[in-house]
């Protein structure tokens, strides 16, 4: 019985043994298995190259990318889009060997392998529309292989705006709009997502506006002062994909400012005084009594009325500019903005006589 038990045990000492050796053997050639690993992306981007995850069997590929301000440095073409250095990591790691750099695709990207192929520099040619694979492998050992995917993520090329209602009408009553901006996208194999609208700006095309109001005030029997209200013209910002309008003034008039000849006599003027003459002040709570100043009415009529004369009926009368930003993951991202003429209607700031009266009611002759 003894002698039964002592071959069993000799038998699966030795079904042990070579186990191990076939483990010893596969790993000495094939390694550990397949690796898996993604690219380290050091600096976001606006578009273009990237590397995706990497599958081997015995070595790892990890890759860097390499920014514009050390393409000098690693003697990468200025006029690259984006650059990567790959490096190699066997198993083991200390084992000596060599390998050989191939891609999909040789006009899109160019590789520069270095020190025995273990570093491989990759640079982004032009954009491309189809997936390419880089295959590192072993020179002594054809199994021993490792390969990643590389992707081009498209870029804007521009964005189309339009308005809805298409005109900017301006009048007595409150207009909404509302945005709608259409990105077109150039070559790539990746389209980003999240593109979207913060907000932007309508400006003021038309020139020679009336952007101030005078008004003489005697003072006794021989002297006058003459007040100056100035409007000082911005444009209109919103956030978001919508707005609201209602005149040119309210749109475009950012600040006021009441003088007497060099003297300030109030900033941000909203009513119809300043509460004291000789005191600069950022908001004129009440008129004062006897000031007789050109009223903040008297100036929103003026400019409304010129920029009702003003507007020459064309869609250029002024630029509606948004500011979007899109995005790829946390690889890419950029703001930019785009604009498109507009055109005012300003039909609502006409004034129609309600009544007529003449100065006779009748004619002699």
């Amino acid at each position: 019985m003894e002698k039964k038990r002592t071959i069993k045990f000799i038998a699966f000492a030795l079904a042990a043994l070579m186990l191990f050796g076939v483990w010893i053997a596969a790993w000495a050639t094939k390694g550990f298995g397949a690796f898996e690993s993604k690219t380290v992306q050091t600096e976001p981007g606006a578009g273009g190259m990237v590397l995706g995850e990497c599958e081997g069997k015995g070595i790892r590929l990890t890759g860097a990318v390499i920014s514009k301000a050390d393409y000098a440095a690693n003697e990468v073409s200025p006029l690259a889009e984006t650059a990567y250095t790959i490096t190699v990591t066997p198993t083991p790691a200390d084992a000596h060997d060599t390998y050989a750099w191939t891609s999909t695709d040789n006009e899109s990207v160019r590789l520069t392998p270095s020190n025995g192929g273990k570093t491989c520099k990759v640079e982004c040619l032009k954009a491309f529309g189809t997936q390419i694979t880089l295959t590192c492998t072993s020179e002594s050992n054809p199994d021993i292989t490792a390969s990643l995917t590389v992707d081009y993520v498209k870029r804007i090329s521009s964005v189309n705006v339009s308005l809805s209602p298409a005109s900017v009408a301006f009048g007595s009553t409150e207009t909404s709009y509302t945005v709608t901006a259409t990105p077109v996208w150039g070559t790539g194999t990746i389209q980003p997502s999240n593109f979207t609208v913060t907000g932007g700006t309508l400006s003021n095309n038309l020139a020679g506006l009336t952007m101030t109001v005078n008004k003489s005030v005697p003072l006794d029997s021989t002297t006058t002062r003459v007040y100056t209200l100035r409007g000082t013209e911005g444009d209109f910002t919103f956030t978001g994909t919508t707005f609201k309008l209602t005149t040119p003034y309210d749109a475009f008039i950012v600040d006021t400012e009441l003088t007497h000849g060099d003297q300030v006599i109030a900033t941000n003027f909203r009513l119809t005084g300043a509460r004291a003459m000789n005191a600069k002040t950022s908001v004129v709570p009440l008129a004062a009594p006897g000031l007789g100043a050109p009223t903040v009415s008297q100036l929103k009529s003026a400019y409304n009325n010129s920029v009702l004369a003003k507007a020459p009926e064309t869609t250029k009368d002024g630029t509606l500019t948004i500011n979007y930003t899109y995005s790829y993951g946390d690889v890419i991202s950029e703001s930019k903005t785009a604009s498109t003429d507009v055109e005012f209607d300003v039909s609502g700031l006409v004034i129609n006589a309600t009544d007529i009266t003449l100065s006779d009611d009748k004619l002699i002759f």
